[in-house]
Protein backbone atom coordinates (compact mmCIF):
# COMPACT_ATOMS: atom_id res chain seq x y z
CA UNK A 1 0.00 0.00 0.00
CA UNK A 2 2.82 2.37 -0.47
CA UNK A 3 1.77 5.68 -1.70
CA UNK A 4 -1.22 5.56 0.45
CA UNK A 5 0.43 6.10 3.95
CA UNK A 6 1.19 10.00 3.26
CA UNK A 7 -2.12 10.47 2.76
CA UNK A 8 -4.20 7.97 4.56
CA UNK A 9 -3.91 7.63 8.20
CA UNK A 10 -4.62 3.62 8.64
CA UNK A 11 -7.32 3.32 11.50
CA UNK A 12 -5.81 1.24 14.53
CA UNK A 13 -8.13 -1.40 14.09
CA UNK A 14 -6.92 -4.75 15.18
CA UNK A 15 -9.00 -7.50 14.16
CA UNK A 16 -10.52 -8.94 10.53
CA UNK A 17 -9.81 -8.81 7.19
CA UNK A 18 -12.02 -5.09 6.54
CA UNK A 19 -9.40 -2.69 6.81
CA UNK A 20 -9.94 1.17 6.44
CA UNK A 21 -8.13 3.69 5.69
CA UNK A 22 -9.44 7.68 6.57
CA UNK A 23 -8.35 10.26 3.81
CA UNK A 24 -6.56 12.98 5.72
CA UNK A 25 -7.10 15.44 2.66
CA UNK A 26 -11.12 14.81 2.01
CA UNK A 27 -12.17 13.69 5.59
CA UNK A 28 -13.62 10.73 4.10
CA UNK A 29 -13.46 6.42 5.25
CA UNK A 30 -11.91 4.60 2.31
CA UNK A 31 -12.39 0.74 1.99
CA UNK A 32 -8.52 -0.34 1.48
CA UNK A 33 -7.59 -3.29 -0.63
CA UNK A 34 -4.46 -5.20 -1.55
CA UNK A 35 -4.69 -5.43 -5.33
CA UNK A 36 -7.12 -2.31 -6.35
CA UNK A 37 -7.65 1.03 -5.77
CA UNK A 38 -9.33 2.57 -2.43
CA UNK A 39 -12.99 2.96 -2.49
CA UNK A 40 -14.84 5.57 -0.63
CA UNK A 41 -17.21 4.70 1.76
CA UNK A 42 -19.98 6.51 3.49
CA UNK A 43 -19.51 6.40 7.02
CA UNK A 44 -22.81 4.05 8.13
CA UNK A 45 -20.62 1.75 5.49
CA UNK A 46 -18.04 1.53 7.29
CA UNK A 47 -19.57 1.20 10.56
CA UNK A 48 -21.22 -1.71 9.44
CA UNK A 49 -18.06 -3.48 8.39
CA UNK A 50 -16.23 -2.79 11.43
CA UNK A 51 -18.95 -2.24 14.18
CA UNK A 52 -16.90 -3.36 17.10
CA UNK A 53 -14.81 -0.27 16.06
CA UNK A 54 -17.57 2.42 15.34
CA UNK A 55 -16.16 4.57 18.21
CA UNK A 56 -12.49 5.06 16.51
CA UNK A 57 -14.76 5.28 13.26
CA UNK A 58 -16.76 8.67 14.86
CA UNK A 59 -13.87 9.93 16.76
CA UNK A 60 -11.13 10.13 13.76
CA UNK A 61 -14.34 11.60 11.79
CA UNK A 62 -14.94 14.39 13.90
CA UNK A 63 -11.67 15.13 15.00
CA UNK A 64 -11.20 16.28 11.55
CA UNK A 65 -14.20 17.75 11.20
CA UNK A 66 -12.99 20.08 14.00
CA UNK A 67 -9.87 20.40 12.89
CA UNK A 68 -11.41 21.59 9.43
CA UNK A 69 -14.07 23.70 10.63
CA UNK A 70 -14.22 26.28 7.64
CA UNK A 71 -14.28 23.14 5.24
CA UNK A 72 -17.28 23.31 2.83
CA UNK A 73 -17.88 20.01 3.48
CA UNK A 74 -18.23 19.59 7.20
CA UNK A 75 -21.50 20.20 8.05
CA UNK A 76 -22.31 17.09 5.10
CA UNK A 77 -19.74 14.82 6.36
CA UNK A 78 -21.01 15.40 10.44
CA UNK A 79 -24.69 14.41 8.52
CA UNK A 80 -23.07 11.54 7.50
CA UNK A 81 -21.48 10.38 10.48
CA UNK A 82 -24.82 10.84 12.18
CA UNK A 83 -27.40 9.54 9.75
CA UNK A 84 -24.52 6.35 9.66
CA UNK A 85 -24.84 5.82 13.62
CA UNK A 86 -28.58 5.67 13.32
CA UNK A 87 -28.53 3.35 10.76
CA UNK A 88 -26.51 1.24 12.20
CA UNK A 89 -27.87 1.35 15.78
CA UNK A 90 -32.08 0.32 13.82
CA UNK A 91 -30.38 -2.25 11.78
CA UNK A 92 -29.03 -3.80 15.40
CA UNK A 93 -31.89 -3.00 17.49
CA UNK A 94 -34.41 -4.56 14.61
CA UNK A 95 -32.15 -7.79 15.00
CA UNK A 96 -32.66 -7.87 18.87
CA UNK A 97 -36.51 -7.38 18.13
CA UNK A 98 -36.56 -3.92 19.55
CA UNK A 99 -39.03 -2.17 17.79
CA UNK A 100 -38.97 1.53 16.06
CA UNK A 101 -40.11 3.08 19.31
CA UNK A 102 -38.32 0.71 21.55
CA UNK A 103 -35.92 3.07 23.76
CA UNK A 104 -34.29 1.74 26.73
CA UNK A 105 -36.24 -0.16 29.71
Amino acid sequence: MGGLITRYALAKLETGNRYLGFDTESGFWHRLWQHRGPRRLHAGKAMFLRPADVDQIIKIRCSWIAQHRGHQRTSALTDEIATGAKQLVIAFAGQAGAGAGGGFH
